[in-house]
Protein backbone atom coordinates (compact mmCIF):
# COMPACT_ATOMS: atom_id res chain seq x y z
CA UNK A 1 0.00 0.00 0.00
CA UNK A 2 2.59 2.58 1.12
CA UNK A 3 5.03 3.41 -1.65
CA UNK A 4 6.99 6.27 -0.04
CA UNK A 5 7.04 8.97 2.64
CA UNK A 6 8.38 12.40 1.70
CA UNK A 7 9.51 14.87 4.36
CA UNK A 8 8.02 18.26 3.56
CA UNK A 9 9.12 19.29 7.07
CA UNK A 10 9.55 17.59 10.42
CA UNK A 11 5.80 17.91 11.01
CA UNK A 12 4.40 17.71 7.48
CA UNK A 13 4.65 14.61 5.31
CA UNK A 14 3.59 13.51 1.84
CA UNK A 15 2.54 9.89 1.48
CA UNK A 16 2.45 8.06 -1.85
CA UNK A 17 -0.12 5.30 -1.54
CA UNK A 18 -0.92 2.68 -4.16
CA UNK A 19 -3.93 0.36 -4.20
CA UNK A 20 -3.12 -2.66 -6.44
CA UNK A 21 -5.31 -3.20 -9.50
CA UNK A 22 -6.12 -6.78 -8.51
CA UNK A 23 -7.44 -5.66 -5.13
CA UNK A 24 -9.65 -3.01 -6.74
CA UNK A 25 -11.02 -5.47 -9.28
CA UNK A 26 -11.63 -8.06 -6.56
CA UNK A 27 -13.67 -5.57 -4.55
CA UNK A 28 -15.52 -4.41 -7.68
CA UNK A 29 -16.50 -7.99 -8.55
CA UNK A 30 -17.77 -8.54 -5.00
CA UNK A 31 -19.85 -5.38 -5.29
CA UNK A 32 -21.21 -6.40 -8.72
CA UNK A 33 -22.20 -9.82 -7.37
CA UNK A 34 -23.97 -8.25 -4.39
CA UNK A 35 -25.80 -5.81 -6.65
CA UNK A 36 -26.78 -8.68 -8.97
CA UNK A 37 -28.29 -10.60 -6.06
CA UNK A 38 -30.27 -7.60 -4.84
CA UNK A 39 -31.28 -5.99 -8.17
CA UNK A 40 -34.92 -6.05 -9.20
CA UNK A 41 -35.21 -5.34 -12.95
CA UNK A 42 -38.36 -6.13 -14.95
CA UNK A 43 -37.87 -9.11 -17.27
CA UNK A 44 -35.28 -10.81 -15.09
CA UNK A 45 -35.68 -13.16 -12.18
CA UNK A 46 -34.04 -12.08 -8.89
CA UNK A 47 -30.33 -12.89 -9.00
CA UNK A 48 -30.35 -13.52 -12.74
CA UNK A 49 -29.72 -9.99 -14.04
CA UNK A 50 -26.68 -10.11 -16.37
CA UNK A 51 -23.51 -8.60 -14.88
CA UNK A 52 -23.15 -6.45 -18.00
CA UNK A 53 -26.51 -4.82 -17.31
CA UNK A 54 -25.54 -4.34 -13.65
CA UNK A 55 -22.34 -2.58 -14.72
CA UNK A 56 -24.20 -0.44 -17.25
CA UNK A 57 -26.93 0.67 -14.86
CA UNK A 58 -25.14 0.81 -11.53
CA UNK A 59 -21.43 0.85 -12.39
CA UNK A 60 -20.72 4.45 -11.35
CA UNK A 61 -22.55 4.10 -8.04
CA UNK A 62 -20.82 0.79 -7.31
CA UNK A 63 -17.41 2.28 -8.12
CA UNK A 64 -18.07 5.23 -5.78
CA UNK A 65 -19.12 2.86 -3.00
CA UNK A 66 -16.04 0.67 -3.45
CA UNK A 67 -13.67 3.66 -3.49
CA UNK A 68 -15.37 5.15 -0.43
CA UNK A 69 -14.53 1.94 1.40
CA UNK A 70 -11.08 0.93 0.16
CA UNK A 71 -9.44 4.37 0.01
CA UNK A 72 -9.76 5.03 3.79
CA UNK A 73 -8.63 1.46 4.47
CA UNK A 74 -5.55 1.99 2.28
CA UNK A 75 -4.76 5.24 4.09
CA UNK A 76 -5.18 3.61 7.49
CA UNK A 77 -2.89 0.73 6.53
CA UNK A 78 -0.29 3.13 5.12
CA UNK A 79 -0.25 5.16 8.32
CA UNK A 80 0.30 1.96 10.27
CA UNK A 81 3.19 1.00 7.98
CA UNK A 82 4.75 4.48 8.20
CA UNK A 83 4.71 4.66 11.99
CA UNK A 84 3.56 8.28 11.77
CA UNK A 85 1.08 9.84 14.20
CA UNK A 86 -1.31 12.14 12.26
CA UNK A 87 -2.55 15.29 13.99
CA UNK A 88 -4.66 16.54 11.07
CA UNK A 89 -7.01 15.00 8.51
CA UNK A 90 -5.27 13.93 5.29
CA UNK A 91 -5.43 16.18 2.22
CA UNK A 92 -5.49 14.65 -1.26
CA UNK A 93 -3.14 16.57 -3.55
CA UNK A 94 -4.67 15.14 -6.72
CA UNK A 95 -8.09 13.83 -7.60
CA UNK A 96 -8.32 10.03 -7.50
CA UNK A 97 -8.55 8.49 -10.98
CA UNK A 98 -9.78 4.97 -11.63
CA UNK A 99 -8.89 3.00 -14.73
CA UNK A 100 -9.91 -0.60 -15.14
CA UNK A 101 -7.08 -3.07 -14.46
CA UNK A 102 -4.84 -0.23 -13.21
CA UNK A 103 -3.72 0.61 -9.68
CA UNK A 104 -4.95 3.74 -7.92
CA UNK A 105 -2.17 6.06 -6.82
CA UNK A 106 -2.80 8.74 -4.18
CA UNK A 107 -0.66 11.59 -2.94
CA UNK A 108 -1.69 12.54 0.59
CA UNK A 109 -0.35 15.45 2.64
CA UNK A 110 -0.83 15.63 6.40
CA UNK A 111 0.56 17.08 9.62
CA UNK A 112 2.14 14.60 12.01
CA UNK A 113 3.29 14.63 15.58
CA UNK A 114 7.02 15.42 15.63
CA UNK A 115 9.54 13.10 17.20
CA UNK A 116 11.40 14.80 20.04
CA UNK A 117 14.89 13.56 20.87
CA UNK A 118 16.06 13.61 23.54
CA UNK A 119 12.88 13.61 25.61
CA UNK A 120 13.99 15.03 28.97
CA UNK A 121 11.40 14.63 31.71
CA UNK A 122 13.04 12.52 34.42
CA UNK A 123 14.78 14.12 37.37
CA UNK A 124 13.26 17.59 36.89
CA UNK A 125 13.89 19.60 40.06
CA UNK A 126 10.88 21.40 41.52
CA UNK A 127 10.09 23.18 44.76
CA UNK A 128 7.90 21.44 47.31
CA UNK A 129 4.52 23.06 47.93
CA UNK A 130 3.46 22.82 51.58
CA UNK A 131 0.09 21.37 52.51
CA UNK A 132 -1.12 23.13 55.65
CA UNK A 133 -4.51 22.59 57.30
CA UNK A 134 -5.19 24.60 60.46
CA UNK A 135 -8.08 24.52 62.90
CA UNK A 136 -8.95 28.03 61.72
CA UNK A 137 -9.33 26.63 58.20
CA UNK A 138 -11.66 23.92 59.47
CA UNK A 139 -13.71 26.50 61.38
CA UNK A 140 -14.06 28.73 58.31
CA UNK A 141 -15.41 25.82 56.27
CA UNK A 142 -17.91 24.91 58.99
CA UNK A 143 -19.05 28.53 59.23
CA UNK A 144 -19.53 28.61 55.46
CA UNK A 145 -21.68 25.46 55.66
CA UNK A 146 -23.66 26.97 58.52
CA UNK A 147 -24.20 30.19 56.54
CA UNK A 148 -25.61 28.13 53.67
CA UNK A 149 -28.22 26.85 56.11
CA UNK A 150 -28.97 30.28 57.56
CA UNK A 151 -32.53 31.65 57.63
CA UNK A 152 -33.87 35.18 57.95
CA UNK A 153 -35.23 35.96 61.42
CA UNK A 154 -36.78 39.08 62.94
CA UNK A 155 -34.11 41.44 64.32
CA UNK A 156 -34.95 43.88 67.11
CA UNK A 157 -31.67 45.83 67.16
CA UNK A 158 -30.12 48.33 64.76
CA UNK A 159 -29.96 47.67 61.01
CA UNK A 160 -26.68 46.19 59.76
CA UNK A 161 -25.30 45.47 56.33
CA UNK A 162 -26.92 42.33 54.94
CA UNK A 163 -30.25 42.87 56.71
CA UNK A 164 -33.55 42.75 54.83
CA UNK A 165 -35.49 45.92 55.66
CA UNK A 166 -39.15 46.51 54.83
CA UNK A 167 -40.31 50.15 54.82
CA UNK A 168 -43.01 52.56 53.71
CA UNK A 169 -42.04 55.60 51.66
CA UNK A 170 -43.92 58.91 51.29
CA UNK A 171 -43.14 61.97 49.17
CA UNK A 172 -44.91 64.75 47.28
CA UNK A 173 -44.51 62.69 44.09
CA UNK A 174 -46.29 59.63 45.53
CA UNK A 175 -46.03 56.85 48.06
CA UNK A 176 -44.98 53.21 48.17
CA UNK A 177 -45.71 50.64 50.86
CA UNK A 178 -43.92 47.43 51.87
CA UNK A 179 -40.77 48.23 49.92
CA UNK A 180 -37.90 45.78 50.59
CA UNK A 181 -34.19 46.60 50.51
CA UNK A 182 -31.22 44.38 51.30
CA UNK A 183 -28.80 46.75 52.95
CA UNK A 184 -25.24 46.41 51.68
CA UNK A 185 -22.78 47.14 48.87
CA UNK A 186 -24.63 44.91 46.39
CA UNK A 187 -27.92 46.74 46.79
CA UNK A 188 -29.35 48.21 43.55
CA UNK A 189 -30.32 51.35 45.44
CA UNK A 190 -27.98 54.40 45.38
CA UNK A 191 -25.16 54.27 47.94
CA UNK A 192 -26.35 57.29 49.97
CA UNK A 193 -29.90 55.94 50.11
CA UNK A 194 -28.64 52.50 51.08
CA UNK A 195 -26.34 53.84 53.83
CA UNK A 196 -29.15 55.85 55.42
CA UNK A 197 -30.74 52.64 56.80
CA UNK A 198 -27.66 51.51 58.76
CA UNK A 199 -28.11 52.08 62.52
CA UNK A 200 -31.89 52.60 62.35
CA UNK A 201 -34.46 50.36 64.09
CA UNK A 202 -38.05 49.27 63.52
CA UNK A 203 -40.56 52.19 63.56
CA UNK A 204 -37.81 54.77 62.96
CA UNK A 205 -38.80 57.50 60.53
CA UNK A 206 -36.22 59.55 58.63
CA UNK A 207 -35.87 61.61 55.46
CA UNK A 208 -33.64 60.99 52.45
CA UNK A 209 -33.11 63.04 49.29
CA UNK A 210 -33.34 60.78 46.25
CA UNK A 211 -34.36 60.64 42.60
CA UNK A 212 -35.96 57.44 41.33
CA UNK A 213 -37.34 58.71 38.03
CA UNK A 214 -36.88 56.18 35.22
CA UNK A 215 -35.95 53.36 37.62
CA UNK A 216 -38.37 50.66 36.52
CA UNK A 217 -36.12 48.07 38.19
CA UNK A 218 -36.99 49.43 41.65
CA UNK A 219 -40.22 49.56 43.66
CA UNK A 220 -39.60 53.28 44.22
CA UNK A 221 -39.76 54.04 40.49
CA UNK A 222 -41.10 57.55 39.86
CA UNK A 223 -40.47 59.00 43.32
CA UNK A 224 -38.28 62.09 43.59
CA UNK A 225 -37.25 64.71 46.14
CA UNK A 226 -37.48 64.42 49.92
CA UNK A 227 -38.59 60.89 50.79
CA UNK A 228 -39.98 60.09 54.24
CA UNK A 229 -38.98 56.54 55.22
CA UNK A 230 -40.61 54.49 58.01
CA UNK A 231 -39.05 51.12 58.80
CA UNK A 232 -41.71 48.45 59.42
CA UNK A 233 -39.54 45.33 59.86
CA UNK A 234 -35.94 44.16 59.95
CA UNK A 235 -34.84 40.60 59.22
CA UNK A 236 -31.36 39.19 59.60
CA UNK A 237 -29.74 36.07 58.22
CA UNK A 238 -29.03 33.86 61.24
CA UNK A 239 -26.85 30.78 60.89
CA UNK A 240 -27.45 27.76 63.15
CA UNK A 241 -24.96 27.22 65.98
CA UNK A 242 -22.05 24.94 65.09
CA UNK A 243 -22.65 22.16 67.60
CA UNK A 244 -23.53 18.46 67.75
CA UNK A 245 -27.06 19.16 66.49
CA UNK A 246 -25.60 20.98 63.50
CA UNK A 247 -23.29 18.00 62.85
CA UNK A 248 -26.25 15.60 62.92
CA UNK A 249 -28.15 17.87 60.56
CA UNK A 250 -25.42 17.48 57.94
CA UNK A 251 -25.11 13.72 58.46
CA UNK A 252 -22.47 13.19 61.15
CA UNK A 253 -22.61 11.61 64.58
CA UNK A 254 -21.15 14.62 66.39
CA UNK A 255 -18.92 17.67 65.89
CA UNK A 256 -15.75 15.66 66.38
CA UNK A 257 -16.64 13.44 63.42
CA UNK A 258 -17.65 16.45 61.32
CA UNK A 259 -14.40 18.29 62.06
CA UNK A 260 -12.39 15.17 61.29
CA UNK A 261 -14.10 14.77 57.92
CA UNK A 262 -13.76 18.48 57.13
CA UNK A 263 -10.05 18.34 57.96
CA UNK A 264 -9.63 15.30 55.70
CA UNK A 265 -11.42 16.98 52.78
CA UNK A 266 -9.30 20.11 53.20
CA UNK A 267 -6.14 18.02 53.24
CA UNK A 268 -7.16 16.21 50.05
CA UNK A 269 -8.15 19.47 48.35
CA UNK A 270 -4.93 21.24 49.27
CA UNK A 271 -2.82 18.24 48.34
CA UNK A 272 -4.42 18.31 44.89
CA UNK A 273 -3.79 22.05 44.67
CA UNK A 274 -0.17 21.54 45.71
CA UNK A 275 0.26 18.80 43.12
CA UNK A 276 -1.20 21.11 40.47
CA UNK A 277 1.35 23.76 41.43
CA UNK A 278 4.15 21.21 41.16
CA UNK A 279 2.83 20.04 37.80
CA UNK A 280 2.88 23.68 36.72
CA UNK A 281 6.57 23.86 37.64
CA UNK A 282 7.28 20.69 35.67
CA UNK A 283 5.42 21.95 32.59
CA UNK A 284 7.40 25.18 32.70
CA UNK A 285 10.64 23.20 32.77
CA UNK A 286 9.47 20.99 29.88
CA UNK A 287 8.64 24.10 27.87
CA UNK A 288 12.02 25.66 28.60
CA UNK A 289 14.13 22.60 27.82
CA UNK A 290 12.52 21.41 24.56
CA UNK A 291 12.50 23.16 21.21
CA UNK A 292 10.96 21.61 18.10
CA UNK A 293 8.77 22.50 15.14
CA UNK A 294 5.02 22.54 15.80
CA UNK A 295 2.41 21.14 13.40
CA UNK A 296 0.74 24.07 11.61
CA UNK A 297 -2.78 22.65 11.90
CA UNK A 298 -2.53 22.05 15.66
CA UNK A 299 -1.13 25.54 16.22
CA UNK A 300 -3.85 27.17 14.14
CA UNK A 301 -6.63 25.20 15.86
CA UNK A 302 -5.32 26.14 19.30
CA UNK A 303 -4.94 29.79 18.33
CA UNK A 304 -8.49 29.95 16.96
CA UNK A 305 -9.78 28.30 20.13
CA UNK A 306 -8.00 30.84 22.35
CA UNK A 307 -9.24 33.75 20.24
CA UNK A 308 -12.82 32.48 20.49
CA UNK A 309 -12.50 32.24 24.28
CA UNK A 310 -11.24 35.80 24.55
CA UNK A 311 -13.82 37.18 22.12
CA UNK A 312 -16.58 35.54 24.16
CA UNK A 313 -15.88 37.88 27.08
CA UNK A 314 -17.92 41.09 27.05
CA UNK A 315 -14.95 43.29 27.95
CA UNK A 316 -12.77 42.11 25.04
CA UNK A 317 -12.30 44.98 22.57
CA UNK A 318 -9.14 43.95 20.70
CA UNK A 319 -9.34 43.07 17.02
CA UNK A 320 -8.83 39.50 15.84
CA UNK A 321 -5.47 40.45 14.37
CA UNK A 322 -4.35 41.92 17.71
CA UNK A 323 -5.55 38.79 19.51
CA UNK A 324 -3.71 36.53 17.07
CA UNK A 325 -0.48 38.42 17.66
CA UNK A 326 -0.82 38.50 21.44
CA UNK A 327 -2.08 34.92 21.90
CA UNK A 328 0.36 33.22 19.53
CA UNK A 329 3.03 32.60 22.23
CA UNK A 330 0.43 30.99 24.51
CA UNK A 331 -0.91 28.86 21.65
CA UNK A 332 2.63 27.68 20.84
CA UNK A 333 3.26 26.79 24.47
CA UNK A 334 -0.03 24.87 24.78
CA UNK A 335 0.63 22.84 21.63
CA UNK A 336 4.22 22.10 22.66
CA UNK A 337 3.09 20.87 26.09
CA UNK A 338 0.35 18.74 24.53
CA UNK A 339 2.86 17.04 22.23
CA UNK A 340 5.35 16.48 25.06
CA UNK A 341 2.70 14.96 27.33
CA UNK A 342 1.59 12.65 24.52
CA UNK A 343 5.15 11.52 23.85
CA UNK A 344 5.93 11.04 27.55
CA UNK A 345 2.79 8.98 28.00
CA UNK A 346 3.71 6.76 25.05
CA UNK A 347 7.27 6.32 26.28
CA UNK A 348 6.01 5.39 29.74
CA UNK A 349 3.54 2.91 28.25
CA UNK A 350 0.52 4.65 29.73
CA UNK A 351 -2.80 3.23 28.53
CA UNK A 352 -6.35 4.14 29.49
CA UNK A 353 -8.78 1.35 30.34
CA UNK A 354 -12.52 1.32 29.83
CA UNK A 355 -12.99 1.15 33.61
CA UNK A 356 -10.90 4.30 34.12
CA UNK A 357 -12.99 6.19 31.55
CA UNK A 358 -16.19 5.06 33.30
CA UNK A 359 -14.88 6.16 36.70
CA UNK A 360 -13.93 9.57 35.32
CA UNK A 361 -17.36 9.91 33.71
CA UNK A 362 -19.11 9.18 37.00
CA UNK A 363 -16.75 11.49 38.90
CA UNK A 364 -17.38 14.34 36.46
CA UNK A 365 -21.14 13.77 36.62
CA UNK A 366 -21.02 13.92 40.43
CA UNK A 367 -18.91 17.08 40.32
CA UNK A 368 -21.46 18.89 38.14
CA UNK A 369 -24.45 17.27 39.85
CA UNK A 370 -25.83 15.70 36.67
CA UNK A 371 -26.87 12.14 35.89
CA UNK A 372 -24.05 10.06 34.33
CA UNK A 373 -26.31 9.04 31.44
CA UNK A 374 -27.04 12.71 30.68
CA UNK A 375 -23.32 13.52 30.64
CA UNK A 376 -22.68 10.48 28.43
CA UNK A 377 -25.37 11.68 26.02
CA UNK A 378 -23.81 15.17 25.97
CA UNK A 379 -20.36 13.89 24.99
CA UNK A 380 -21.74 11.47 22.41
CA UNK A 381 -23.80 14.21 20.76
CA UNK A 382 -20.92 16.71 20.86
CA UNK A 383 -17.93 14.52 19.92
CA UNK A 384 -19.46 11.22 18.86
CA UNK A 385 -17.29 9.48 21.47
CA UNK A 386 -15.83 9.80 24.96
CA UNK A 387 -12.51 11.05 23.60
CA UNK A 388 -12.50 14.07 25.94
CA UNK A 389 -12.94 11.86 29.00
CA UNK A 390 -10.30 9.47 27.64
CA UNK A 391 -7.81 12.31 27.10
CA UNK A 392 -8.48 13.70 30.56
CA UNK A 393 -7.71 10.34 32.17
CA UNK A 394 -4.61 9.95 30.00
CA UNK A 395 -3.32 13.41 30.95
CA UNK A 396 -3.91 12.76 34.66
CA UNK A 397 -1.92 9.55 34.38
CA UNK A 398 0.95 11.36 32.66
CA UNK A 399 0.90 14.07 35.34
CA UNK A 400 1.15 11.42 38.06
CA UNK A 401 4.11 9.81 36.30
CA UNK A 402 5.83 13.18 35.92
CA UNK A 403 5.46 13.82 39.67
CA UNK A 404 6.91 10.37 40.39
CA UNK A 405 9.89 11.17 38.13
CA UNK A 406 10.52 14.65 39.59
CA UNK A 407 13.09 15.57 42.23
CA UNK A 408 11.37 17.63 44.91
CA UNK A 409 13.62 20.06 46.76
CA UNK A 410 13.20 21.06 50.42
CA UNK A 411 10.64 18.32 50.98
CA UNK A 412 12.07 17.25 54.36
CA UNK A 413 11.32 20.60 56.00
CA UNK A 414 7.71 20.95 54.93
CA UNK A 415 4.96 19.23 56.89
CA UNK A 416 1.35 20.20 57.48
CA UNK A 417 0.35 21.63 60.84
CA UNK A 418 -2.05 18.82 61.62
CA UNK A 419 0.68 16.24 60.97
CA UNK A 420 3.03 18.16 63.23
CA UNK A 421 0.46 17.91 66.02
CA UNK A 422 0.10 14.18 65.40
CA UNK A 423 3.88 13.79 65.61
CA UNK A 424 3.89 15.53 68.99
Amino acid sequence: MLRSVEDISSTKKRLLIEIPAEEIEREMQKAYSLAQAEARIPGFRPGKVPIGLIVKRFGDAILAEVLERIVPEAYKQSIKESGLVPVSPPELEEEIEYKKNSPITMKVRLDVRPEVEPLNYKGIEIEEVPVVVTEEDVQRVLEAVANDKANYEIAEDEVREGDLVTFDCYSQSGQKRDVVIKVGPLSPFPEDFNRAFVGKTVNDTFEVEADFTDRSDLQLNGLKGTLSITITSVKRLVAPPIDDEFAKDVGFENMEKLRERTREILRITRTNEANNEKIGQILERLDETHDFELPESLLENELVSLIDEYKATEKETRSEEELRRELLPLAKKNVKIWILLDLIGKQEGIEVTKEEVERELYSTASQFNVAPEDLLRYYMEKDGSLIRIHNRVYTKSVFKRLLDCAVIKNSDNLISEDLQKEAQ
